[in-house]
């Protein structure tokens, strides 16, 4: 591992590195994990000159105090967590350059669950499976399988002296934000082999979010979906993905996140499309949740966007 570019004072709530995840081993009974908002995090990293899937930290509700040993340039992205460099405050979505000494600290949550922090050149902790994640379950990537705590070190990865000072000053433009982060619109999914009645049923019901949702899945109150009047049972355990909508006995949702197991047997209403989970992994317990259904065109060409924008955007940042 490379020297240590920042010292963690406080540990925060939830605090741990990750990437894009490491995809391909669900087979083998590996989830994919990764960043909860995979736009946030695509961002930080390319306002600071990164790949798009170089290791952030990923903080959650109350953010780290971290000490720079070395001048860098930095980002937060996500969350508005009242982020601040020596007391000046230092807007979401935008870089800066820090020197060393320096601290960054969080006074408050404004809005949104998780914030991305990045630094040029990208964490440095140790490749597993392709993916510089924290895997928390399994103990697995990251700083050593597990949340930053207070005392810990990390370096980056570049390999010159250069600290991307050149990289500060950047930002993403409000109406670039309000366009793939759209705050006034429902989460959305695609249906699966389900009749008319269960989805007029969901969409029609308003959700919170519950206390004991954590980032292998969202369980959600306010409505229940009682499949059984459909004639729907449970189904054989099968492959999930991020996003799968889960129907339990109960019939509360549940919404599988980042680190959600490989296999399931509950059965499947839907998936929060793909362009939509970063959106939900930003709301927190005991705020609302609506849905709405959209067509798989639509929901490709809402990925497709995005993913445009985030690839124009790495260009225009070079």
């Amino acid at each position: 591992m490379s020297p240590p570019i920042v010292r963690v004072l406080l540990q925060g709530a939830l605090s741990t590195v990750q990437d894009l995840g490491r995809p391909g081993h669900q087979h083998e009974g590996v989830t994919p994990g990764g960043a909860m908002d995979r736009f946030a995090a695509s961002v930080a990293n390319i306002l600071v000159g990164n790949s798009a899937g170089a290791a952030v930290l990923e903080v959650t509700f109350i953010g780290p105090q971290l000490k720079f040993l070395q001048d860098t340039t930095i980002t937060v992205t996500g969350a508005d967590l009242r982020a601040k460099v020596e007391g000046h405050e230092l807007s979401p979505w935008s870089s800066r350059a820090v020197g060393a000494g320096q601290v960054l600290t969080f006074t408050g949550r404004a809005g949104g669950a998780r914030a991305y922090i990045a630094l040029h050149g990208g964490l440095d902790v140790p490749i597993v499976l392709g993916s510089r994640s924290t895997d928390l379950k399994s103990l697995m990537g990251g700083y050593f399988g597990r949340a930053l705590k207070q005392g810990d070190e990390l370096g980056v990865c570049r390999t010159q002296s250069d600290c991307g000072a050149h990289y500060g000053g950047r930002s993403l433009r409000k109406e670039d934000l309000a366009e793939f982060r759209p705050s006034d619109l429902p989460i959305r999914f695609l249906r699966s082999s389900v009749e008319d009645p269960i989805i007029e049923n969901f969409v029609n019901l308003s959700f919170t979010v519950r206390p004991d949702s954590d980032r292998m899945g969202f369980r959600l109150d306010g409505g229940t979906v009682n499949l059984k009047q459909y004639g729907w049972a449970n189904t054989w355990s099968e492959p999930v993905a991020a996003g799968t909508i889960q129907i339990p006995p109960s019939g509360s949702p549940i919404i599988l996140m980042a680190d959600h197991q490989t296999v399931g047997g509950y059965p499947k209403m839907g998936t929060v499309i793909t362009a939509d989970i970063g959106r939900l992994a930003q709301i927190s317990p005991g705020e609302p949740v609506r849905f709405s259904e959209v067509s798989l065109p639509e929901a490709h060409c809402l990925l497709c966007a995005e993913q445009t924008y985030l690839s124009n955007l790495s260009l225009a940042n070079r």
